[in-house]
């Protein structure tokens, strides 16, 4: 058997801090964690070099007494717990006692703190996790704490991290989720020099608008609800103010920002019938309920969060974000015919999460259903039409005997549907075609996209894309990781075309655009670019297949009417077309036999 060591603190300190120093945000969490807990009410956060460099956190909290700054430093000091019993009821942000020594194992720390009942401040420098200088120093009551030079001791970590702009984007997605879940402490951000947010800790309201910009406010409607223990209050948006990714989405708990699966999903629910393909709901939701009644202890950066009670926190999600919902539709309730596999299938990815949604007590409360089991039976249901079965049409399923798919992609005959009669359109959307024995459905919204990618591309590939200015520029705010992909990939995104550029601090400007995109829908275009930022391949190919994807899907629309010379432009192109699917991948043709059609009228068998 190998020889077992008892590993040395400078050591053990360094492995620990992969755990908690992940990266430069991990730091600044912990540090402004901290703060809160020490009662700061304003904060100051400042990074350099996107905290490669310098991470400083100054706050007007209680502050370490000076025979106590030294211990702050060992491994498992905590001011936050005491014993055993309270683990089950924690109810500050740190408790471990982990995050300074991991800090101080890989960094070069200064730290000044007073507290109220000291006549001076201490003043401690500590280089990897050893102590360099102590001294009183005069210091207003509260904690300034510098970090430097992290991993100046262990080289090897920092190719793991992100370049200084990629960090940077990560501590200002953090500051953003920490401003949010404290709306009441003042907290001031720069990096670089550059102040980049300074919330004054006024509630939610204005943190929302010191995050975001002051249309977002007027986009959103307010919960406060309450459920058993649990509040549930916030922001969250109406169902024309969606997002391209869930980026956008703010959960805390306690006071506390985590992801979690539960709060998400009951959002997601609750909006299914509202959102289109890859449009996410906005929200920020802070969930409180009793501490004992949670634990956050499942995660080494307590970034997740366990209930003990998931299904209720669920219900107490998703029931007032529907309500919202539903009392703002004002037009006639729609009637769909679910797929009902879809819903067995969907429900039950929910009810299996790590968090499974238990099924227990009755609720007692007017509600749409009687009992919380009665409440997630109903996700299980097939849902039914109201349509009653005396009056409804048989209905008849695409049958294919041959197994052969019923999308158009390659006929053995080829097509001409120029030369086909044009019978009219269904829905505004749908062009229906007749030629020989069969009919074609070509959704018109598919076919438009599939037509300007084509000649996008094309026009790209032989430099022939003409710009056309815009009389108004359209101009729009981007989170930290969707600025930092547009700067990193600007020029490229010029070259094919579209002329933007930096328009102060988190905003960019559009100036120009390709001709044929002149009447796109520039903030579904920004939205639909910004789509899956987590790819690392980019190039130009890449960069010139997501604009002209996200150019074409905010071209023409599905109920848009189009005129004859319209019907008669898109025929022609189909006829061009190599491929008939859109560039996200739908169809754009659907072919019936007449022969399927005399099966549905029994004509033949």
């Amino acid at each position: 058997m190998a020889k077992i060591n008892v590993l040395q603190s400078s050591v053990y300190n360094k492995i620990a801090a992969g755990e908690v120093v992940e990266r430069p945000a991990s730091i600044v969490k912990e540090l402004v964690e901290n703060s809160i807990d020490a009662g700061a009410k304003k904060l100051e956060i400042y990074v350099e070099n996107g905290g490669l460099t310098t991470i400083q956190v100054i706050d007007d909290g209680c502050g370490i007494e000076c025979d106590s700054v030294e211990t702050a430093f060992l491994n498992h000091a905590t001011s936050k717990i005491s014993n055993e019993t309270d683990l089950e009821k924690i109810s500050t942000l740190g408790f471990r006692g982990e995050a300074l020594s991991s800090i101080a194992a890989v960094t070069k720390v200064e730290i000044i703190t007073k507290t109220k009942s000291d006549e001076f401040g201490t003043k401690l420098m500590l280089e990897g996790g050893c102590k360099t200088f102590k001294d009183i120093i005069g210091a207003p009551i509260g904690t300034s704490i510098k970090i430097s030079d992290l991993f100046f001791n262990t080289p090897a970590r920092k190719k793991f991290l992100k370049k200084p702009s990629g960090e940077t984007a990560e501590i200002t997605n953090l500051v953003q989720r920490l401003i949010l879940a404290n709306p009441d402490i003042a907290i001031k951000y720069a990096s670089n020099s550059n102040i980049i947010y300074n919330s004054q800790g006024t509630g939610l309201e204005s943190a929302i608008f010191a995050v975001y910009d002051k249309n977002t406010l007027s986009s959103c409607k307010k919960i406060n609800w309450f459920y058993k223990d649990i509040e549930v209050c916030g922001y969250i948006g109406d169902k024309n103010f969606t997002k391209p990714n869930r980026t956008y989405q703010t959960v805390i708990v306690n006071g506390r920002y985590v992801n979690n699966n539960t709060v998400c999903t009951a959002v997601q629910r609750a909006f299914d019938r509202y959102l289109t393909t890859r449009a996410y709901p906005f929200f920020v939701l802070n969930v409180k309920l009793p501490p004992e009644k949670v634990d956050v202890n499942v995660h080494p950066n307590k970034l997740e969060v366990k209930f003990e009670d998931s299904q209720s926190v669920f219900y107490a999600v998703y029931i007032p974000v529907k309500e919202i919902l539903d009392h703002d539709n004002k037009s006639m309730p729609e009637i769909e015919l679910s797929n009902s596999q879809n819903n067995i299938k969907q429900s039950q990815a929910i009810i299996n999460n790590e968090e499974s949604l238990s099924l227990k007590n009755n609720v007692e409360t007017k509600l749409p259903f009687d009992s919380e089991k009665e409440f997630f039976k109903s996700f299980l249901r097939p849902q039914q039409s109201f349509i009653s079965p005396k009056l409804s049409a048989p209905e008849f399923t695409l049958q294919n005997d041959n197994k052969e798919d019923i999308y158009v992609e390659q006929e053995t005959t080829k097509i001409f549907f120029e030369e086909s009669i044009t019978i009219g359109t269904a829905f505004d959307t749908y062009i229906i075609i007749q030629n020989q024995d069969n009919l074609y459905f070509v959704d018109q919204h598919a076919a438009h996209e599939m037509m300007l990618y084509d000649e996008f591309m094309l026009n790209f590939d032989k430099n022939k894309n003409i710009k056309q200015a815009l009389l108004i520029p359209y101009i729009f705010n981007a989170k930290p990781d969707e600025r930092e992909f547009i700067l990193k990939n600007i020029t490229k995104i010029q070259d094919c075309g579209f002329m933007i550029e930096e328009f102060g601090s988190s905003s960019f400007k559009i100036s120009e655009v390709p001709l044929m995109f002149a009447n796109a829908d520039l903030e579904q275009f920004a939205n639909s670019f910004l789509e899956n930022l987590s790819t690392e391949k980019i190039d130009i190919k890449f960069i010139k297949e997501k604009i002209a994807k996200a150019a074409c899907k905010a071209a023409v629309k599905a109920g848009n009417k189009l005129l004859p010379d319209d019907i008669e432009q898109l025929k022609k192109n189909l006829d061009k077309s190599d491929t008939l699917r859109c560039p996200h991948g739908r169809p754009v043709i659907v072919k019936i036999t007449k022969r399927e059609i005399e099966k549905w009228f029994k004509r033949v068998f």
